[in-house]
C-alpha cells in the first residue's frame, strides 16, 4: 500500500487491510470458493483448478510449523517469513534488480493500522481476524 494512501487516508487504507483479512478467511475457510473467485479473474482463468489450488494450498518448505496461508500473510508472527519479506526481499530488490534506490529501513515496517483493523474486524465478525488461517 502507498504510504500515501495509509498517511492521507487511513480510514480507506485500514478498510483495505480489513477486505484482506476477509480474503484470507475466505481463503482458509472456504477453498474451493477461493479457487472459484480466483478463477474469475482476468489472467488466472487461463489456469487449472489444480494449478491454483497448489498454488494456494500447498505447503512451503520454509518450516515445518507454518502452513502456507499463515507464512504469507503474517510476516510479524512468523520468522522465516519476517526474514524473506524484510531482509531477503529488500535485498534481491536493491542489489539484483536495482528496483528500490535503497534498503528499506526497520520504521519502514508499520504494522499500527493493521492492528487497528484487526481489533474493529473482530467486534465485527465470529472468527479471529488475526489467525484464521490456522487449521
Amino acid at each position: 500500500m502507498l504510504d500515501s494512501l495509509v498517511e492521507e487516508h487511513p480510514e480507506a487504507a485500514k478498510g483495505w487491510l480489513k477486505a484482506e483479512l476477509e480474503a484470507k478467511h475466505i481463503m482458509a475457510t472456504q477453498p474451493e470458493r477461493a479457487v472459484d473467485l480466483i478463477k474469475q479473474e482476468g489472467q488466472l482463468r487461463a489456469y487449472d483448478r489444480e494449478t491454483v489450488r497448489a498454488t494456494l494450498y500447498e505447503n512451503l518448505d520454509v518450516s515445518s510449523d507454518v502452513q502456507r496461508l499463515l507464512f504469507y500473510t503474517d510476516y510479524e508472527a512468523v520468522d522465516p517469513a519476517n526474514r524473506l519479506f524484510k531482509e531477503r526481499a529488500p535485498e534481491f530488490l536493491y542489489e539484483n534488480q536495482e528496483v528500490i534506490p535503497q534498503l528499506p529501513p526497520e520504521e519502514r515496517y508499520r504494522i499500527d493500522l493493521l492492528r487497528e483493523a484487526v481489533e474493529e474486524l473482530r467486534s465485527e465478525v465470529d472468527w479471529n481476524p488475526l489467525r484464521e488461517a490456522e487449521r
